[in-house]
């Protein structure tokens, strides 16, 4: 590894650590800055790794940059990391370091949090042709406000409500709204593994979408009247 390479890891590594310590300190805007710099920094050395570099070397900087891409709740930019590893070293499939990084159910809570605010699941966005029965668009976007416009200490409430609403969730309901909004599996793919049809787990998707979202309003509501 060269001298620039290192370096460049390095910094990413302090931005890593001052994440956590923002993040820890309820400063979820600092740390999903420092995460994305760290995140940035990390895919230039693995860019430059390609160079001749070591294969073994380029393996584990694309592993950090996986890491710092779900802290900050990019999971299409860690799937697409873990995928060239994939296609540089066909065994990372089955390495645990890497299965840990693929397996949403081994995820901590910050990563789920950070990946539900960045892209909160709406009912909107679902296969076409299941429509609900009662025709309510199920929304989460109208209820998680953009963390940008939020003060620290709202950032901190609202990671917490996020966190509560997912663990209110029933394990099934749960396991399948990660599934279907952040691993990126099709109703027809999930209801495969359940042995239900697409109509079922549509359904299901959008019974734990509800419950969510009436979880956010009560804790909206909660925080108005203490206002």
């Amino acid at each position: 590894m060269t001298d620039q390479i290192e370096e460049l890891m390095s910094q990413a590594d302090s931005l890593g650590s001052l994440g956590v310590v923002a993040r820890q300190q309820g400063e979820e805007a600092a740390a999903d800055a420092h995460f994305r710099e760290a995140f940035g920094l990390a895919l230039d050395a693995a860019d430059q790794t390609g160079d001749g570099g070591s294969r073994l070397a380029r393996l584990d900087i694309l592993r950090k940059a996986a890491r710092f891409a779900l802290d900050c709740g990019e999971v299409m930019e860690a799937r697409r990391v873990m995928d060239e590893a994939c296609s540089a070293e066909a065994s990372t499939k089955f390495e645990d370091a890497w299965l840990q990084l693929r397996d949403v159910t081994a995820w901590p809570d910050t990563w789920l949090i950070a990946a539900v605010r960045r892209d909160p699941p709406d009912e909107r966005a679902l296969d076409a042709g299941y429509p609900n029965d009662d025709e309510e668009s199920v929304a989460l976007v109208d209820r998680i406000p953009d963390l940008k416009a939020l003060s620290p200490e709202n950032q901190t409430l609202l990671a917490m409500d996020i966190d509560k609403a997912l663990e209110q969730l029933p394990p099934q309901l749960r396991e399948v709204l990660v599934a279907r909004f952040i691993t990126g599996e099709s109703c027809a793919e999930i209801g495969h593994r359940y042995g239900r049809t697409e109509q079922s787990i549509s359904g299901w998707v959008r019974q734990a979408l509800r419950e969510m979202k009436l979880h956010l309003e009560r804790e909206s509501r909660g925080a108005a009247v203490k206002a």
